[in-house]
């Protein structure tokens, strides 16, 4: 799953992803010293940064662009950082305590993806492993044409919306919580928590697969 739109606007784009989310606060509860995280889609590391002010533990953040990840090794020198894609994760099975995929997962352009990339997540997951999953929440007004032209393409939910004036549109599925909930227990995982705001927050666990 290639995120080439990132390519010409990465420097751009990555000085508007130093803050953080407040939503990252819900994840703090789910770790423990020294605990393996991979920051899946993790673009110019945004996620550590936050990290290594709470809690001290193991990161790995892995992207498929080059570009963006060439700016977190920059930005974040102390931090390990991967070329991958979460389609094809390239880490042995049960390897991470906890997966984060920020606001990188709607980027998949079909079911087929998405569960290939949750089948992936599951598959690296230690036994019991926490899944923190966001998600934009395109069910708001300044979105609402970015629906509506996407059924008018025949394509349901399948947007693209612009980045600033650049001419540069980023393909975003519109998650429904129904969705996105059967998706995450078909591949194997318990929702333990679920928030809906200006972004869909799912913190899950890995099943054991029977």
């Amino acid at each position: 799953m290639a995120t080439s739109f990132y390519t010409p606007i990465a420097k751009e784009f990555s000085q508007t992803r130093h803050s953080p989310w407040p939503e990252f606060n819900l994840l703090l509860p789910y770790l423990k010293p020294n605990f393996k995280l991979l920051d899946l889609g993790c673009g110019n590391g945004r996620l550590y940064k936050f990290l290594k002010k709470h809690k001290k533990i193991s990161y790995l953040g892995m992207d498929n662009n080059k570009r963006l990840l060439a700016l977190a090794k920059k930005e974040k020198p102390s931090a390990r950082f991967l070329f991958g894609d979460m389609t094809k994760i390239p880490s042995k099975s049960d390897s991470f305590d906890i997966i984060a995929c920020v606001a990188a997962f709607h980027h998949l352009p079909s079911k087929k993806l998405r569960l290939q990339a949750l089948s992936e997540m599951h598959r690296i997951l230690k036994k019991n492993g926490v899944l923190f999953l966001t998600n934009w929440n395109l069910f708001q007004p300044k979105y609402k044409k970015y629906i509506w032209l996407s059924y008018l393409r025949l394509r349901p939910r399948d947007t693209f919306i612009p980045w600033s004036d650049s001419g540069i549109k980023r393909y975003y599925h519109a998650f429904t919580t129904k969705e996105l909930s059967k998706l995450l227990q078909k591949s194997g995982f318990r929702i333990i928590h679920c928030e809906i705001g200006r972004n869909l927050v799912y913190i899950c666990q890995k099943l054991s697969k029977s």
